[in-house]
């Protein structure tokens, strides 16, 4: 059903009628006559205005799409996908009076897989092998919008890494510190940090999958189907990412999507807010934004703003100007920045382990981190210092979760200082209600909590062994996100 939607869009004069049609069939809304809109063509200093204003105040997530992977100063603005699609053509001998005019990736997949001898695997290898040999620089758009401090969250539709090579360059002088997370079909959900607000680290997350040998990112129809199947269901969705989108703007920058897919991203972003104010002062910029009185109509409903004066790599170079013109480029290189400890967030797990277990604790973090769990744990190994308990034993008191990895290693009988740590832990645990879960032990090889030297009170709680760390985190998941949402509106 939404493919067939899709290729009507594409096949009349503006993508987005799609989009509005199948908006209205799914609410079961009478199609109004089209009249002229009340919109005016121009982007007005006022809207400018507002808009700066909401970026400073970190009112604004972008989405960024494929139209600002442009390469160099090309003037007919080649982007990395149509060298892709290019090259796949050229590659598995595919006729190009089959194509639309200006094909794209997904019309080159789709006319693939027409052919039902043809096997995706076979062509998720054929453009990890251009992938490859391609040197794409860093477009000068992406390192404009990397400029414009006041945004921190990035949402991409691609499955590059340019927009994260342009915030690492442009912020940290190429250190890769920029967050990078990727919605996935095959592994285990990432999601943003609980408390992502409270940290001024900028984050790209790939909604579609990031490139990867194994073929994990959407390419094809069916992949971007999967995709879109997942992100509307709500166990499957990264909630943290979806309750943040709720609450803020929209910035979406030549995401080129068929209709239904751009449909999508806007319902599914802001949920049934859309239908109401929900998307209000939000800023479309896309070369196929084309003067479709009906999308007009769409927009104007929901005081959502569509940007005319040109396409979204123009929309960037605007932006940009103005924000250098109103709040300049004084904020130094956070790469020149010294290192801080890194400060202890609500609802964090604080995670403690015998110095020996150290590897499997970074697995256990990296796990964590990946599903949107924030997490302590000692990263320097600072095993001594009457301040640097003093830092523990708070830490503890203010976490959500107290997971002690248990192992072979904490069962010998010699003084060890993660023991400090269990015995702070077992005294907080009385802190909280009857029947919290404060203490969750998790046993990385074959100890038992009878073990000697794990102390007695661990039994009480529900361990779990390392290959059931999914349950553990999913759980993590939704208790901490009660608790915040349980403050948020207590």
């Amino acid at each position: 059903m939404l493919a067939h939607h899709w290729r009507q869009g594409v096949s009349r004069q503006c993508p987005f009628r799609a989009s509005i049609e199948f908006t209205l069939s799914q609410y079961n809304v009478p199609e109004a006559p089209v009249i002229v809109s009340r919109l005016e063509k121009s982007f007005t200093d006022r809207q400018w205005r507002n808009l700066l204003t909401d970026i400073h105040d970190g009112e604004v997530i972008v989405v960024v799409g494929p139209e600002l992977a442009v390469g160099g100063d090309d003037p007919d603005q080649t982007t990395l996908y149509d060298r892709l699609a290019r090259e796949l053509v050229r590659r598995l001998s595919l006729k190009e009076d089959l194509l639309p005019r200006a094909y794209r990736l997904l019309d080159v997949s789709n006319l693939y897989l027409q052919n039902p001898e043809n096997e995706a695997d076979d062509l998720f290898r054929e453009v990890r092998d251009i992938w490859n040999d391609l040197r794409w620089p860093v477009p000068k758009a992406l390192r404009r919008l990397a400029e414009i401090r006041g945004l921190n969250l990035f949402i991409t539709t691609t499955f590059d890494s340019l927009l994260a090579d342009a915030l690492n360059e442009t912020r940290f002088g190429g250190a890769k510190r920029t967050a990078v997370l990727s919605y996935s079909e095959k592994a285990q959900m990432q999601d943003l940090p609980v408390e992502w607000d409270a940290s001024p680290r900028p984050t790209v997350f790939h909604l579609l999958g990031k490139f990867n040998a194994s073929g994990d990112y959407a390419l094809t129809e069916e992949k971007i189907l999967e995709y879109i199947y997942r992100l509307q269901s709500r166990d499957l969705r990264p909630p943290n990412l979806f309750d943040l989108l709720k609450s803020k703007k929209l910035l979406l920058l030549g995401c080129s999507l068929p209709g239904w897919l751009a449909r999508f991203a806007l319902r599914a972003s802001k949920g049934d807010l859309l239908l109401t104010q929900g998307a209000k002062g939000s800023v479309v910029a896309d070369r196929t934004l084309c003067p479709d009185e009906e999308y007009s109509m769409f927009l104007e409903r929901r005081k959502m703003w569509p940007y005319r004066e040109g396409d979204a790599i123009q929309f960037v170079e605007e932006l940009h100007r103005r924000w250098q013109g109103q709040f300049g480029s004084a904020i130094p290189l956070e790469a020149a920045l010294p290192e801080q400890p890194e400060a202890f967030r609500p609802y964090s797990v604080f995670l403690s382990y015998a110095s020996e277990d150290r590897p499997v604790a970074l697995q256990v973090v990296q796990a964590l981190d990946g599903a949107g769990v924030d997490v302590w744990f000692d990263k320097l190994q600072l095993e001594s210092g009457d301040s640097f308990r003093l830092v523990i034993e708070k830490n503890i008191e203010h976490c959500s979760y107290f997971v002690p990895l248990a192992s072979r290693h904490t069962t010998r009988m010699d003084k060890r200082f993660f023991q400090r740590e269990w015995k702070k832990a077992i005294d907080e645990a009385v802190e909280w209600p009857e029947g919290y879960p404060f203490i969750q032990p998790l046993l990385i090889d074959d100890v038992e909590l009878t073990a000697p030297g794990i102390p007695e009170t661990f039994r009480k709680y529900h361990a779990r062994r390392l290959e059931d760390l999914p349950a553990f985190i999913a759980d993590a998941q939704k208790r901490i996100r009660e608790m915040r949402l349980s403050r948020r509106t207590g």
